[in-house]
C-alpha cells in the first residue's frame, strides 16, 4: 500500500513501525524510532530547509543539540493525537468570521460574516473588493501567515510596522493584518484582530480554527490560537482543498508558497526523507566537514596538550609511589570516566599524604597500605 510522506513521518513520529515491501531492486525493510531523542531529531529535521539538511549545514547542530536535550518534549505525543483524529470525515468550510481583519472589517466596526455552507464558491469582483483578503484571512486563522498577490503566501507575526502619508512622512505604526485607521490620530492604539473558521463533515460534526492578534502600541504582540486536531492532520492540503483553483498556480505550507510542481512532489513523494537520510550520512562520513570540525578548529593542537599533560602527571605519580594507569582510548565513551576515576583516586591520595606526613606510621605509605593505615 503506498504510504504519503505526512503518513510516513506521522507513524515515524508516534512511535510506530514504518514498514515497506520489496520494490524493484529495493529490499523490503522496516524503521522504528523507539527513542523519545530521536522522535525529537526527527521532528526538528522535517522542520528544517531540505537542502540544508541533505548537506549536512553546521548551522543545524544547535537546533539538533537543543532538540536532543529537551526531554520534556516527546512528539509522540502530538503524533497520536493527530493521528487518532485523522479519519474522520471530509472537513468543508462553512462559515468565516472575522473583526479588525484588513481588507474584510473597518476598524471598531460590525463582524464580517460568510457563510459558504460548505459549498464550492467562485468569488467575483473588481480590484480592491476583497476577494484575497477573504483568501489571506483563511490562510491566517490557519497557518498564521497572509496572503499577498505578489508575493504568495508570507509570514506575519503580527509586529507593528510603520506607517507613511502621501509624501513620505513617518506618521505612526501599525501591523499589517489589522484594518487601519481612518486617522492618523489613531496609529498610537493598541490594534486587535480575530478571525474564526467553522468547519462541518458529513456527519454534521464542527470543529473550529481561531486565530486573535492583539499589538499593543508598545512591546511584543500577543497571538492567540486556538485549531481543532483534526485541520493538522494534513497541513499541506490545507490551501489546496480550501482554495483551489484560485492558487493553483502558487500552493502555500504554511511558511512558504511554491510552485504546484514543487507542491504535488511534497504531496506525494517521500524526498524530505531521503534528504534526512542523506544527511544522516553525511554528519557521520569521516570525509565530511562535521568528523573535521575539531580539525579545522585546532583539535590536534588540544591533543597533544593532553597527551603532555597525561605523560607529566605519570612521571609526578611514580615519584610519589602512586600508580597511574590508564587502560581506555579516547574513543571510548567511558574514557571520561575512567579519567575522573583516576583523578579522584589521586586527589584523596594527596589528601591523605598531607594530613598525616607528620605521623608515624607502622607500615610503609604505599598506596596498597591505605586500608591499613591509621586514622
Amino acid at each position: 500500500m503506498p504510504v504519503s510522506l505526512s503518513e510516513a513521518v506521522q507513524t515515524l513520529l508516534s512511535g510506530n513501525v514504518l514498514s515497506w515491501t520489496k520494490f524493484g531492486e529495493l529490499k523490503a525493510g522496516n524503521i522504528q524510532l523507539g527513542s523519545p531523542g530521536a522522535r525529537r531529531l526527527l521532528h526538528f529535521l522535517v522542520s528544517c530547509d531540505q537542502s540544508k539538511v541533505a548537506e549536512a549545514k553546521e548551522e543545524l547542530f544547535n537546533g539538533l543539540v537543543a532538540a536532543w536535550q529537551n526531554t520534556s518534549f516527546d512528539p509522540a505525543a502530538a503524533a497520536k493525537a493527530t493521528t487518532a483524529t485523522a479519519d474522520t470525515g471530509r472537513w468543508r468550510l462553512v462559515r468565516l468570521e472575522s473583526a479588525g481583519f484588513g481588507g474584510l472589517n473597518l476598524v471598531d466596526g460590525p463582524t464580517f460574516v460568510l457563510a459558504l455552507d460548505g459549498e464550492n464558491w467562485c468569488l467575483e469582483g473588481q480590484n480592491g473588493s476583497g476577494k484575497t483578503s477573504i483568501v489571506s484571512a483563511i490562510i491566517w486563522a490557519l497557518t498564521g501567515c497572509r496572503c499577498r498577490d505578489q508575493d504568495g503566501v508570507i509570514p506575519d507575526d503580527g509586529r507593528r510596522m510603520p506607517v507613511f502619508n502621501d509624501s513620505g512622512v513617518e506618521i505612526g505604526d501599525w501591523p499589517p493584518a489589522v484594518s487601519y485607521p481612518t486617522t492618523h490620530l489613531k496609529l498610537s492604539s493598541p490594534a486587535e484582530a480575530w478571525v474564526r473558521l467553522t468547519f462541518q463533515n458529513e456527519n454534521g460534526d464542527t470543529v473550529e480554527a481561531y486565530r486573535r492578534l492583539v499589538a499593543p502600541t508598545s512591546g511584543e504582540p500577543t497571538i492567540q490560537v486556538k485549531i481543532d486536531p483534526v485541520l493538522q492532520s494534513a497541513p499541506q492540503l490545507i490551501e489546496t482543498g480550501l482554495l483551489m483553483p484560485a492558487r493553483l498556480a502558487r500552493i502555500g505550507f504554511g511558511d512558504k508558497s511554491q510552485s504546484i510542481f514543487e507542491a504535488v512532489k511534497l504531496l506525494t513523494g517521500l524526498d524530505q526523507l531521503a534528504d534526512i537520510g542523506e544527511g544522516a550520512a553525511n554528519l557521520t562520513h569521516k570525509a565530511k566537514r562535521f568528523l573535521k570540525y575539531g580539525v579545522d578548529n585546532g583539535i590536534q593542537v588540544i591533543e597533544a596538550k593532553m597527551e603532555f599533560s597525561l605523560k607529566r602527571a605519570a612521571e609526578e605519580a611514580t615519584k610519589a609511589a602512586l600508580e597511574l594507569k590508564i587502560t581506555g582510548k579516547r574513543e571510548s565513551r567511558d574514557y571520561a570516566q575512567e579519567l575522573r576515576e583516576v583523578a579522584n583516586n589521586a586527589s584523596q591520595w594527596r589528601a591523605l599524604i598531607l594530613a598525616f606526613s607528620r605521623q608515624t606510621w607502622p607500615v610503609a605509605l604505599t598506596p596498597a597500605s591505605l586500608t591499613t593505615a591509621p586514622r
